[in-house]
């Protein structure tokens, strides 16, 4: 689900429920509770609505934690390349 919400993102357009419904093949009702809770949480925004469905975009939270991530997880990468890894 956060990777359809970013990559329609980069290319300029909203998420819409149906979209993620048709991707997962999950019911309508499990997807939307799950965009629900990401609205909750700040990480999405509707920015319109269409019949049942809104169109959501990325909220700035939901890019600067999705960042925050990635330099953590590339500088945990860096360590074990350099290090030996823990358990071998």
């Amino acid at each position: 689900m956060l990777f359809v919400i970013l990559a329609n993102d980069a290319t300029g357009r909203a998420t819409v429920t149906k979209n993620i419904v048709e991707l997962t093949g999950r019911a309508y009702g499990t997807v939307r509770s799950s965009l629900q809770r990401f609205e909750e949480l700040g990480f999405i925004e509707p920015n319109q609505r269409i019949g049942r469905s809104e169109l959501y975009v990325p909220t700035p939270l939901l890019k600067t934690q999705i960042n925050q991530y990635a330099q953590e997880f590339w500088r945990d990468i860096e360590a074990l390349r350099k290090g030996k890894p823990k358990g071998r």
